[in-house]
C-alpha cells in the first residue's frame, strides 16, 4: 500500500480525509487467502475498491472461474 503512486492521497493529501489503510489491508490479505484456498478461481477484478476514514467498499467485483 505504502509503494502505491496515490498513497499520498489515501493517507489526507488535497484536503481529503485520511483513507482506514488497516481496511485496505486487511481486504487484501483476505482476498489473497480466498484466492489461494478456492483453486478454480482464474481471475478477480475488484474496481472499485473505495477507501474511507471507517473502511472500504467493493462496489463491483468480477470472478472468473
Amino acid at each position: 500500500i505504502h509503494e502505491i503512486k496515490g498513497v499520498a492521497l489515501l493517507k489526507g493529501a488535497r484536503g481529503r480525509e485520511k483513507a482506514n489503510l488497516r481496511s485496505i489491508e486487511d481486504t487484501l490479505l483476505k482476498t489473497s487467502k480466498m484466492l489461494m484456498k478456492e483453486k478454480q478461481i482464474k481471475e478477480l477484478d475488484i474496481n472499485p475498491l473505495i477507501a474511507t476514514p471507517s473502511g472500504v467498499v467493493a462496489v463491483d467485483a468480477r470472478i472468473i472461474i
